[in-house]
């Protein structure tokens, strides 16, 4: 699985024991592209769980990285347990990231422009349409995007300054019949 995280902020771990065991010691080992060693993690059992694992960590500096799972019997991380691991990806990336293959990833102009069209998860949506026209279609309407349920919950329609993180508005244009005629004959 590949992990998405932004430089400067956490990125959270997660590790799920297929048996369920939650007296373990697992350990997060982060390399870079180059196999070196960058950091090592423990992971805490996630109470009330069957056997998942987690932590969060600083992010490290932009970058492709490879974390690598082991699991402990002991605390001091002495003896391995038999458990056949799968490596996870990190990818780590800036705000506003430059390079065109990473203008999909989390927090990059990409990624804002799939959001604001309704393509991306991570947001709380709220459509509000602002005026209709004589058939009562929406003519424009507003986007708001928050960051938790809990603002989205508290907002209320039609409002402003309420916690969105963006905010669109758009106008829409609705054809008629001969209007639609119009544009496939020009098409065409």
């Amino acid at each position: 699985m590949l992990i998405q995280a932004e430089s400067g902020k956490s990125a959270l771990l997660r590790l799920g024991l297929k048996d369920g065991d939650t007296a373990k010691f697992p350990q997060a080992e982060i390399y870079n592209s180059a196999d070196g060693l960058v950091a090592t993690h423990d992971l805490a059992h996630v109470p009330g769980s069957s056997g998942l694992y987690h932590v969060y960590i600083p992010a490290p500096s932009k970058g492709d990285y490879t974390i690598r799972y082991k699991v402990y019997t002991t605390i001091g991380h002495t003896t391995l347990a038999s458990y056949e691991l799968e490596s996870d990806g990190l990818r780590v990336h800036s705000v506003w990231d430059e390079n065109l293959e990473d203008h999909i990833l989390a927090s990059s102009f990409g990624h804002a422009f799939l959001a604001v069209s309704g393509h991306s998860g991570g947001y709380y949506v709220r459509d509000d349409a602002l005026t209709y026209d004589g058939n009562d279609r929406p003519t424009s309407f507003r986007r708001r995007l928050f960051l938790t349920q809990l603002d989205l919950d508290n907002s209320t329609y039609n409002g402003t300054g309420e916690g969105e993180a963006l905010t669109i508005t758009a106008t829409a244009a609705h054809f008629s019949a001969s209007q639609w005629k119009s544009l496939l004959r020009v098409l065409s």
